[in-house]
């Protein structure tokens, strides 16, 4: 035989980052009163919202169970300041209350709307929730396995940029490693960016008679100068570095030092030809 579940009030609060939201419902599907804002940062406005569910209770004469959505580690504190207070208090899996968010035919969404919502979907019967809390030792552990997460996606992000970089600027240097993250892969990153580092300083530095070691690089990082900072000037030096390196392997030819007129007047001429 089935056991006839008492009626209660459903209290349902919408949790947020800084404060949360407070909602009451009764057992007849019937929301009652305002919504209640509880600032996490002040103890008099979480004492106010167990001042407001305790006068509810003694108001209706009805038992309270309170709802509120797991947020990360936010809705820790209000979980155990009202489990404290000796109410009964269940934690709902945000697939659940996601799920329901349709309940009314108009899509509304809004903090006070969250609230009240929960607080209607805390008197579903059928409602899965949980009161079971992890120790403090099992929460650091997921708290860390959350963040390992987030660092291994930021890692995959970080390599993809890499591999687009290379294929710009080194095509070639893909297919030497099976793994770009790799230990000898990244050493030779390393050390590869500490030579066209140094290559670059040379390159717009002047010898000591005073004339520039390349008078078309120094020429180009100085107009550089003129608008950007001197490391971002150095950093487009690296770079026109890197694609004078691809163009020597590329076609396998010498380094020949020829101005940008020069340059462009050899490019013409090629494609006229072609």
């Amino acid at each position: 035989m089935q056991q006839k579940i008492r009626p209660y009030l459903s209290i349902g609060i919408d949790i947020g980052a800084d404060f949360s939201v407070m909602a009451a419902a009764l057992p007849n599907q019937e929301t009652i009163g305002r919504t209640y804002k509880i600032l996490h940062s002040s103890p008099r406005s979480v004492e106010g919202a167990a001042e407001r569910i305790c006068s509810l209770e003694q108001t209706y004469g009805l038992p309270v169970k309170i709802h509120m959505e797991s947020t990360s580690i936010y809705h820790l504190p209000l979980y155990y300041r009202l489990s404290d207070a000796g109410w009964e208090v269940y934690v709902l899996n945000p697939i659940v209350t996601h799920a329901n968010q349709n309940i009314n035919i108009r899509n509304i969404h809004n903090d006070k709307q969250d609230a009240r919502r929960i607080a209607l979907l805390g008197l579903r019967p059928d409602l899965k929730t949980s009161l079971i809390i992890p120790e403090d030792e099992i929460a650091a552990v997921k708290a860390l396995l959350r963040e390992y997460h987030v660092m291994k996606k930021e890692t995959s992000t970080y390599i993809c940029r890499l591999k687009n970089q290379l294929r710009q600027v080194f095509p070639q240097y893909l297919p030497l490693f099976s793994k770009v993250s790799g230990k000898a892969s990244l050493a030779v990153l390393t050390y590869a960016r500490r030579c066209f580092h140094m290559l670059a300083l040379q390159s717009v530095s002047l010898r000591k008679n005073g004339e520039p070691n390349n008078p078309v690089l120094r020429t180009y990082y100085l107009e550089k100068c003129k608008t950007k900072a001197k490391m971002t000037a150095l950093g487009a030096i690296i770079h026109k570095l890197c694609s004078i390196v691809f163009a020597v392997l590329r076609d396998e030819t010498p380094f020949v030092l020829i101005s940008p007129l020069e340059h462009c007047q050899k490019y013409s001429s090629i494609s006229q030809a072609a």
